[in-house]
């Protein structure tokens, strides 16, 4: 198991240094898909331990989609992208383990599932998928 736990470590390390931006984007926002899901089912069957290690993973993740921008390029969309990550991040730290509230989650998944299908199809629009 550790085998296949350091082989699977190692493949996405090469996918990494080798993506392009756009495409390391891509790969941010399914893993703060995946990190949010697993938050809010481990939330919702109580197991909390898990549910703050993958809430820290998601804002890990969206942390590195705001040092991603270039905020002083003057281009107005990377500050509306910096605003809608901020206000994920935002949603995340409001999310209530404890008392089962997904709502943050919830947030997280919607808007960055919509953020993520207009990234993929950019991509395979122009070439880069």
């Amino acid at each position: 198991m550790n085998l296949q736990l350091s082989a699977g470590r190692a493949y996405q390390t090469v996918q990494v240094k080798t993506a392009s931006a756009p495409r390391i984007v891509l790969m941010l926002y399914d893993g703060g898909l995946k990190f949010a899901g697993i938050a809010k089912k481990q939330m919702s069957v109580g197991n909390t331990k898990e549910a703050y290690k993958f809430q820290g993973k998601l804002l890990n993740v969206l942390s590195e989609l705001m040092r991603s921008l270039v905020l002083d390029s003057g281009h107005k969309e990377a500050d509306n992208f910096f605003f809608l990550y901020d206000h994920m991040s935002k949603a995340v730290r409001m999310a209530n383990i404890e008392q089962q509230d997904a709502s943050g989650f919830d947030e997280v998944l919607r808007i960055m599932g919509e953020l993520r299908n207009s990234w993929k199809t950019m991509l395979v629009q122009n070439g880069m998928a």
